[in-house]
């Protein structure tokens, strides 16, 4: 007889049922009664109704036993792997073994149940694992009813998770190895299997048997005599510690044809060997499984996709969601059916009550239905998700992705290339956050694999997906907020890539480095080889990533006037070619630089490099060394997705064998600068796109000196570095002539001068109000009107037919100051000769200074340098950008090549970073990478060997 029978449940209120007797809760009682959850031995003991009356007699005598709080925290994204787990609760705690056993934790990746010690203190129940987590793998850790206060009241059960810590990295994965499988994968899932530390790989396939494939410590794979065949179609693997035992069994979900199907729990011996235990009946149609302890004792419980049958007819009409409850040994039993039409499942913790809900795609919507504690879930709900176009919910991933401590969601488009970002308010209430484009998925094939991970150990879960029809896995980088950006994509081997299918992609650190690798399982359609891969792609070790880069595009390096050259590096090397002529290339001081190109060979030149996030200035150079004509050859270009070339003609701007340069200032997110070169070919693009030369130059905030035409050198006002971020159609001249009316004559003996009646100068900046010093002196002709030009800022005329000689004489320095507003991150400075109007010869220039500010600032700079002595300490220019994330540039200029030691302390005066630095000559980018820093106030300090230090104030924000 149940209480609720005597006395009536209340209205609106739910009473659990299971294995027979009835649980008592809260909201079956009348008001007048304290109810508390029963000790295990009262439970067992007694009938429920003698039970009930004992609890609310010795109500008065026990206070509730309450979970105040939980380490690592709830949804946690970066706990330290090495760290207890631990549950405090509002009261002391009875130290015996009941209440040590009662937290149980769970690895989803190695060691199932994990095996620890567990300690009592005070009102803290602490559990240290014998063995570390996996990097990057998601915890669940399970308070039972069998804690106890010290006056005897038992917990209400908790569920909650967290995801371990990963290694900072860039986020670039390349390497690796493809592993052969079975014909026509299904599914796939990585795991310790054989208990020796590594991540191996399980695969579903469709030749009934699943495949084993062992980790040798460093990625790479053998087959394991283990392998067994199951006999049917095999749909789904599940894997999880189900018999609790401390290692990963398995759960195959099959069905026979027309019969219907069923899920087989596989239990592992510890060493990869699996035996057939108790089946799982499930209707027709199955689909994916999950495990979770969604009642709350302790154990895995199974939940299964699949359908009704009519009788007699071997068809399906009515979606439905097998509940079935683990015994603590494996064998699931109930019978509970959840009238959900779905395919796909995930188990959360929604409204943050402390049990696990079930989240879905009912209808091809994305759902929720809530867990009441016991295990029996609530009518299906819409999340209520808003996108721009048609959405049909698929795969949907859990995680906290705004930092905020609760569940958040991403839910993959099934038939089109985006995944949709639910934000949680901590209630199980979700908003349309964002729809974050992967590569598109290509229709009427249906499905996407998704997981998230962090990926660049920035601590935040990024996303890592694909589509079916694709040949490469997205990397989708999170900054913190649940905002993703980028466009990294990963190509991965694919099995018969004319007709394979992309079936799973998992992450897991399977080099033992602690970072998340990518593997992806393809199998080819059945009409083909019937072959099946998985590629693994190593996640790459955190380098230091340059702040600039020159590339010489189909070359080797080279010394140029604009610095020196790298060899070619960083492009798609499957879709691209090189070639180099000794033919002669004009309108450049540099030919050597444009004798060369990678070109592409399907229409695509791409390339990907590794940079610090911020903002660039972007040169690309051109010379067109095998067509004459305009029209011949056409193409488009863009930066970081967005074009900035359309349908661009070499020799139709400056002619064959001539050089050019186009610049453009582009913000990167993703710690990835993409340029790609496509030839539009439905537009009117021909033949292949192509590349002389890369350069990629952080946008300097403040104070840029450049010496026109020559080398770093020291001045009165300050250390001018060498010639930059000017124009191909010119050159460099010099004199040892002597120069009047200036306290630093060498700055004037050289000069930078257009080769084609222009002189374009490109200097990044950030955004802002800028100070421009233009220089000259005349060293070359000697009477008014010999020389004649016209300067432009930002497009913006500033001088108009102006004469060196008219207005200083020749052999004397000159200074023009303006104001000038950026807002595209480039300054633009533009010299041209107005030849229709009187202009005369070529423009030139001595030197050039940007500062921040207006022109009073720029004079009072100037007056300042030249009353401060010469040293041979660097001087540091600033921080950027400031506030950040724990990635940041200081930009310093040093009168003369150095070493020093670059020092990040914190407000106590503790380093946290320390590193030797080589400064040169001139202007220094140096970027530091602090990412694990804690947020607050911190001091970068620039230290050279003679005692010499700079100091700059740092703020890193979460």
């Amino acid at each position: 007889m149940h209480l609720c029978d005597t006395f009536g449940p209340l209205p609106g209120r739910r009473c659990g049922r299971r294995n027979g007797f009835h649980i008592f809760r809260p909201s079956c009682m009348r008001p007048t009664f304290t109810v508390l959850p029963p000790p295990a031995a009262v439970r067992r003991g007694t009938g429920p109704l003698l039970a009930g009356l004992l609890l609310a007699t010795s109500a008065a005598h026990a206070q509730p036993l309450t979970l105040t709080s939980v380490s690592p925290a709830r949804n946690a994204v970066a706990a330290p792997r090495p760290a207890p787990v631990a549950a405090t609760f509002s009261i002391a705690l009875a130290n015996n073994a009941a209440t040590q056993g009662a937290l149980k934790v769970f690895s989803p990746q190695a060691g199932g149940r994990k095996a620890g010690t567990a300690t009592v203190s005070g009102s803290t129940l602490s559990f240290q694992p014998t063995t570390a987590f996996r990097a990057g793998e998601t915890v669940s850790a399970i308070v039972t009813a069998g804690a106890q206060s010290s006056t005897g009241a038992a917990a209400q059960p908790q569920v909650f998770q967290f995801t371990t810590a990963t290694s900072p990295t860039n986020g670039l994965f390349s390497g690796g190895s493809d592993v052969p499988t079975g014909r026509l994968l299904a599914d796939m899932v990585t795991g310790d299997v054989d208990g020796d530390g590594d991540l191996d790989i399980l695969t579903a396939n469709g030749n009934f048997d699943v495949s084993i494939r062992l980790n040798g410590g460093d990625g790479t794979y053998t087959n394991s005599p283990h392998s067994f065949v199951v006999g049917d179609n095999i749909t789904a693997l599940t894997i999880g510690d189900v018999d609790g035992d401390g290692d990963l069994d398995l759960l195959i979900t099959f069905y026979p044809g027309v019969a219907p199907g069923a899920a087989i729990a596989y239990l592992n011996d510890g060493k990869g060997a699996f035996t057939a235990g108790g089946s799982v009946p499930l209707g027709f149609g199955v689909g994916q499984t999950v495990l979770g302890d969604i009642d709350g004792d302790g154990d895995l419980d199974f939940l299964g996709v699949s359908s009704t049958g009519i009788p007699g007819t071997g068809r399906t009409y009515k979606g439905v969601v097998a509940v079935r409850l683990n015994d603590g040994h494996g064998g699931f039993s109930g019978t509970q059916n959840l009238a959900l039409e779905t395919f796909y499942l995930a188990l959360g913790d929604a409204d943050g009550d402390g049990d696990l809900d079930l989240f879905g795609n009912q209808n091809s919507v994305a759902s929720l239905s809530l867990n009441d504690g016991q295990g029996v879930f609530g009518t299906a709900q819409p999340l209520g998700l808003r996108t721009s176009a048609p959405f049909t919910a698929g795969r949907t991933v859990l995680g906290d992705l705004n930092g905020d401590g609760s569940l958040d969601v991403a839910v993959a488009d099934r038939v089109g290339g985006t995944v949709i970002i639910g934000l949680n308010d901590g209630t199980g209430v979700f908003a349309t956050a964002s729809e974050v484009a992967l590569t598109a998925i290509s229709t009427p094939l249906v499905g996407a694999s998704l997981a998230l991970g962090d990926v660049d150990g920035d601590g935040d879960l990024d996303i890592v997906g694909a589509g079916v029809m694709t040949t490469a896995v997205s990397v989708r980088l999170n900054d913190g907020l649940g905002r993703f950006t980028g466009s990294r994509e990963v190509a991965v081997t694919v099995a018969a890539p004319e007709a394979a299918e992309l079936r799973a992609v998992v992450l897991g650190d399977v080099d033992n480095d602690g970072d998340l690798d990518i593997l992806a399982g393809s199998a080819s359609a059945p009409t083909s080889s019937d072959n099946s891969i998985v590629s693994v792609r190593l996640n790459q070790a955190k380098a230091f990533v340059p702040v600039s880069y020159r590339l010489h595009a189909g070359g080797g390096a080279l010394a140029t006037t604009r610095g020196a050259f790298a060899a070619d590096q960083y492009y798609d090397a499957a879709n691209s070619a090189a070639f180099i002529t000794t033919a002669p290339v004009a309108g450049t001081p540099d030919p050597a630089l444009y004798q060369t190109e990678r070109f592409s060979t399907h229409g695509t030149l791409a390339y990907a490099l590794p940079v610090a996030n911020g903002t660039y200035s972007v040169v690309l150079h051109f010379a067109e060394l095998y067509w004459t004509k305009p029209g011949q050859r056409v193409f488009d270009a863009a930066l970081e997705g967005k074009k900035v070339l359309d349908h661009y003609d070499i020799v139709k701007k400056v002619g064959p064998l001539a050089a050019t340069t186009e610049t453009f200032a582009v913000t990167v997110t993703d710690g990835v600068l993409n340029l790609d070169l496509t030839v539009p070919y439905l537009t009117g693009g021909m033949d292949q796109a192509k590349l002389s030369a890369l350069e990629v130059l952080p946008a300097l905030p403040v104070a840029t000196r450049l010496n026109a035409g020559a080398g770093a050198l020291t001045t009165t006002r300050g250390a001018f570095t060498a010639d930059q971020y000017y124009s191909a159609n010119s050159a460099a001249a010099a004199t040892a002539v002597a120069i009047t009316g200036t306290p630093d004559p060498a700055l004037y003996q050289t000069e930078r001068y257009g080769t084609d009646g222009t002189l374009r100068y490109a200097v990044p900046v950030a955004n802002g109000t800028y100070s421009v010093v233009l220089h000259f002196a005349e060293f070359y002709w000697t009477k008014p009107g010999q020389r004649v030009f016209d300067a432009a800022l930002e497009g913006k005329k500033v001088l108009d037919h102006y004469d060196i000689v008219k207005k200083v004489g020749p052999l004397a320095a000159a200074t023009e100051t303006f104001a000038v507003t950026v807002t595209d991150g480039v300054l633009n400075l533009d010299l041209s000769v107005p030849y229709l109007s009187g202009g005369m010869d070529q423009p030139k220039l001595s030197a050039l200074e940007v500062f921040s500010g207006g022109p009073a600032q720029a004079a009072s700079r100037g007056a300042l340098a030249g009353a401060v002595a010469k040293g041979a300490a660097p001087r540091a220019a600033g921080v950027y950008p400031n506030p950040s994330a724990g990635r940041f540039t200081l930009v310093c200029t040093a009168p003369v090549a150095q070493a020093a030691t670059l020092l990040l302390t914190d407000e106590l005066g503790r380093v946290v970073q320390q590193r030797q630095v080589q400064l040169q000559a001139g202007a220094n980018a140096l970027a530091v990478l602090a990412d694990g820093a804690t947020p607050g106030l911190y001091q970068l300090v620039l230290r050279t060997a003679d005692g010499h230090s700079q100091r700059q104030k740092v703020l890193i924000q979460p």
